[in-house]
């Protein structure tokens, strides 16, 4: 009876990330971790992940929900971890990412741009303005994410570049210091 206790236990402190990130999902991820701190701050909150990406400011909400966690945030890849989803892995410590043998990892630029209507050509000089400023936020977002990702990792910065638009599976990740253990 005990070990049935100690699996839903274990079951409780779960969190999916099984889906794109979007604000809602990062919202329903930061609220599960908060939630789970309440309950325990001692006992591990498993993060599993099987995602394609999404939007890279949702997803630095849920690198600051896992970075500010009391409780040890642990993550399991199991199936996908590409874009932006890395950055919920490296959130975690080191020692507690791992990934089941056949995931897949993608890291590559930020690539969304914004939709653009023009419905007069008065607004066109505006809109270029608008433009030069988004791509520069871009830009340094970017910057920043792989700055976060290098930092908990064996990557650089020129490996980030290297290793953009190509997937890889679960022992390159293990080499590059994604993960700890591939299981």
């Amino acid at each position: 009876m005990k070990e049935k206790k100690d699996v839903l236990q274990t079951h409780k402190r779960t969190v999916l990330l099984y889906e794109e990130i979007t604000q809602n999902t990062a919202v329903d991820i930061g609220k599960q971790i908060a939630l789970h701190n309440i309950s325990s701050e001692k006992d591990r909150i498993d993060l599993l992940i099987n995602s394609s990406g999404g939007n890279p400011d949702a997803a630095l909400m849920i690198y600051d929900a896992i970075r500010l966690s009391r409780a040890p945030v642990y993550a399991t890849v199991k199936g996908m971890c590409g874009s932006i989803a890395i950055l919920a892995l490296v959130a975690c410590k080191p020692d507690r990412r791992s990934a089941s043998e056949f995931s897949r990892f993608l890291i590559h630029p930020i690539t969304r741009s914004p939709v653009i209507v023009i419905t007069e050509n008065s607004k066109l000089l505006a809109l270029q303005k608008e433009l030069r400023e988004s791509f520069s936020i871009r830009k340094k977002k970017q910057k920043k994410i792989n700055q976060l990702i290098c930092k908990s990792t064996k990557l650089t910065l020129r490996d980030c570049k290297n290793l953009s638009e190509k997937f890889f599976l679960a022992q390159r990740a293990h080499k590059y210091g994604l993960v700890a253990k591939v299981i």
